[in-house]
């Protein structure tokens, strides 16, 4: 007698292949048009033309273009966020290492990265994948903040959140001075970080 073959619910099917992969390719066309043409000037149209894909399949996926713009950042950020350990140092340089992969990231695309500030702030309905995501940098800060308590570096009655959320605003303020406002440029962003997290520290350390 024989036997079903036996599916393993873990291995995606056909279907779901078919749609991660036109996924990637709308993602992929997306990014490169927003980068050769600029954010404004790229339509959904040209987007399913260099994806491959049928006029319209884009707006199956997501609702607008701006949503699009989050969705390929949020990529970038789940990439580094997957590769973000605990790093050597104090808190300060723990912390500028968990920066470090998202600035240079916007410094290497500028333009596009000023349209997803732009989004990122003015936007009012923020896809859940993107907030959570800002959890998820979040929790990495206040991880950094808990080990810094547990070695006695920080005051252990302050909240580990409280400190996070401090330290990811110090970081989001100079992103937006950069990218939103370009009051200043990448290397300020840097140092007046460390300055900033150097305060904090004085602030509730031992």
């Amino acid at each position: 007698m024989q036997t079903a073959p036996h599916h393993d619910a873990r291995v995606p099917g056909r279907r779901e292949r078919n749609k991660r992969e036109k996924r990637a390719r709308i993602l992929a066309a997306a990014r490169a048009l927003f980068e050769e043409q600029g954010f404004d000037a790229t339509t959904g149209r040209q987007i399913c033309e260099r994806a491959g894909v049928a006029t319209g399949t884009l707006f199956l996926y997501v609702k607008d273009k701006r949503e699009l713009l989050l969705w390929i950042f949020a990529d970038d950020a789940e990439r580094i966020l997957a590769r973000a350990g605990r790093s050597e140092g104090g808190p300060v340089e723990r912390w500028l290492a968990l920066f470090g992969p998202f600035l240079r990231l916007y410094a290497r695309h500028p333009a596009l990265s000023a349209a997803y500030v732009k989004e990122l702030l003015f936007r009012p309905d923020r896809p859940p994948e993107l907030l959570r995501l800002n959890q998820a940098l979040r929790d990495a800060a206040r991880a950094v903040a808990e080990d810094a308590q547990a070695e006695g570096v920080l005051r252990g009655d302050v909240d580990a959140n409280e400190i996070a959320q401090m330290v990811v605003g110090q970081y989001a303020h100079l992103v937006q001075l950069w990218l939103g406002v370009g009051s200043i440029g990448p290397r300020q962003v840097r140092t007046r970080l460390a300055r900033g997290l150097t305060l904090l520290i004085e602030g509730v350390g031992r």
